[in-house]
């Protein structure tokens, strides 16, 4: 019995010993994969500890080493190779400092901002043309409690109602395709008015019929248009503009949408039939290192689009918020402005409302011509620690009730509300922020970095 397992035993040992050879050729393989993969790992990990260290290094001598003050120009870039963990990276950084990014409060009771453009804007006289017309829409304000009402389209003088193409009304939301919805109701006061929806407000319920695609409730900064066509000869050697008028705030776009017939004197320039009083501001500078204590100068001019001269009351400035003014007021007046004293609270943010009128006129209305521009400048300070756009925003209030108001008057807005001009956001004033990437290796760290009070963010974060 004992030679039998004797003989067993001896079986096993050879048939080990056959197949130990194969074992262990596999498990040295094994063993040599395991350590060049352990050492590629470990390189790329180190690589990555080495851009993100260099990320580290550019945030901290942004915020404490002054190095975002030798940044002045939108897309302007800056560049750093330094040694970490014993690897050479590479770093850009390049200063974004783009306007127009997340909602704001406004100084007035507006919420969404109409913009009107038309195709075609200029042709010469002939049969009649189609147009389309599209009316942007985009919510400004921070608030977007309330939503939209009703739009009203007021027209050229030159149109009728029978202009209007039946079934061309759409609307689209964020770029995405046009969906058709109902007509407008049309009706006569002195000029043709569109009104949509035809009876009552936009719903915010898909299955009301004035749901309209969902145009009534905005997210911040999101952007609607209403596109709508039109067809008729309009009068040769004229301007033929448009205004929107948005329920229910009463904002009104102003005259746009200019369509040029012919060979008029100002082409592209709405000033035919309407009061039109342009508004620009120009700061300098445009772009302020975070944390930074910054002088600026602002010019507000102020044009005479309409056809006769008309008589400014006041100009009504809101400075951006924590912005001072710190003069000197120059060009059209030298006085100081009302209001530099203290801030007062609109739509819950504390704001200087500088104030220019009669007194700061010399006793009287500022008489201003056709076509013609006056220019209000004055200097403010700011110290602002966090990247974004700060807006400066005017009214032009004038002693003028206005022409062609009839219009108005039939959709209930007063004279105030039709007479004043308000620039919107404008003057933007940047703290920018920083695109970086940095290189280690194989390894490409990409990020976006916002300054924050008494910090930086990292708005984003991504390896490749």
């Amino acid at each position: 019995m004992r030679g039998k397992e004797t003989g067993q035993a001896l079986l096993l040992v050879l048939v080990l010993l056959a197949i130990a050879p194969i074992m262990v050729v596999q498990l040295l393989g094994l063993t040599g994969t395991t350590l060049k993969s352990t050492d590629t790992v470990s390189r790329q990990t180190t690589q990555i500890y080495a851009a993100d260290g260099a990320t580290e290094y550019i945030m901290w001598k942004l915020l404490h080493k002054d190095w975002a003050s030798s940044f002045t120009e939108d897309g302007q870039e800056g560049y750093l190779s330094i040694q970490n963990c014993g690897i050479t990276v590479n770093a850009t950084i390049i200063m974004r400092a783009v306007p127009g990014e997340g909602g704001v409060t406004l100084a007035t009771d507006d919420v969404i901002q109409p913009l009107k453009s038309v195709v075609p804007s200029a042709h010469e006289a002939g049969p009649p043309t189609t147009y389309e017309y599209t009316i942007i829409l985009e919510q400004l304000s921070d608030n977007n409690t309330q939503g939209l009402d009703v739009i009203y389209d007021i027209l050229p003088r030159d149109f009728v109602d029978d202009d209007y193409v039946t079934g061309s009304s759409k609307v689209s939301i964020d770029g995405g395709p046009p969906v058709p919805v109902d007509d407008p109701d049309i009706f006569k006061a002195q000029n043709w008015i569109l009104q949509w929806p035809a009876s009552g407000n936009f719903s915010s319920d898909p299955g009301n019929p004035n749901y309209f695609n969902g145009i009534r409730d905005f997210n911040v900064r999101q952007v609607k248009e209403l596109t709508f066509s039109m067809q008729a000869s309009l009068t040769d050697d004229e301007v033929h503009c448009n205004w929107v008028v948005l329920k229910p705030w009463n904002t009104v776009s102003g005259p746009q949408a200019p369509i040029s017939v012919g060979s008029p004197s100002n082409p592209g320039v709405c000033s035919d039939d309407v009061n039109a009083i342009e508004v620009v501001i120009e700061p300098d500078p445009e772009i302020i290192a975070p944390g930074v204590t910054t002088n600026i100068t602002y010019d507000v001019h102020i044009t005479n689009r309409y056809g006769a001269t008309v008589s400014v009351e006041k100009i009504i400035n809101f400075l951006p918020p924590e912005f001072i003014y710190i003069g000197p007021t120059s060009n059209l007046t030298t006085a100081d402005p009302q209001g530099t004293e203290s801030t007062v609270n609109i739509n819950g943010v504390d704001r200087y409302r500088l104030e220019w009128g009669t007194v700061e006129f010399g006793g009287g209305d500022i008489s201003l011509g056709s076509d013609e521009t006056i220019t209000l400048t004055f200097g403010a300070q700011a110290t602002k620690n966090v990247s974004g756009s700060y807006y400066n925003e005017v009214s032009v209030i004038l002693k003028e009730t206005g022409v062609g108001f009839f219009p108005f008057d039939a959709i209930g807005l007063t004279p105030g509300e039709y007479s004043s001009t308000y620039s919107w956001t404008q003057g933007a004033v940047t703290v920018p922020t920083f695109d970086t990437r940095t290189e280690a290796g194989q390894i490409v760290l990409d990020s976006n970095l916002s300054t924050i009070l008494g910090g930086i963010s990292i708005s984003s974060y991504q390896f490749r």
